[in-house]
């Protein structure tokens, strides 16, 4: 099913219709139908969790009723918690020149067969110990 034709038909919700020009507006033209799916479950999920938030700094302020600044409170509290600022690019870049500045050990190679490194070096170890 091409975009228009995705655009067009009335089986398809408004919300996903509505994602799927947002997704074409960005330059994207091809990618997985299930990706819109995806998207709006995350848009639900984080809708229904800020206006929850929301609904809950008017309690505790003892309103009935939401205001607009309980729902930016809740959206500034979300944003804090859930997308942390990244150190500066230089600060990172000094970062990975030290951790890189140490040289790797070297594995040892038995005919052809290249061994693992020792389990202090490994990034991801086996969760599971093989049997002999």
């Amino acid at each position: 099913m091409s975009d228009e034709d995705f655009i067009m038909s009335t089986d398809v919700p408004r919300d996903a219709k509505i994602m799927s020009l947002l997704i074409s507006s960005m330059g994207i033209s091809e990618y997985d139908p299930r990706i819109i799916v995806q998207l709006l479950e995350f848009e639900y999920r984080l809708a229904t969790e800020l206006l929850s938030d929301a609904i809950q700094y008017a309690d505790h302020s003892g309103r009935a009723l939401v205001r607009s600044s309980d729902v930016k409170l809740a959206i500034a509290g979300r944003a804090s918690q859930s997308y942390g600022v990244l150190p500066p690019r230089q600060v990172l870049l000094a970062a990975a020149a030290d951790r890189n500045a140490v040289p790797l050990p070297l594995l040892p190679t038995r005919a052809g067969v290249i061994s693992l490194p020792p389990l202090e070096f490994q990034a991801h170890p086996a969760p599971f110990a093989l049997l002999d």
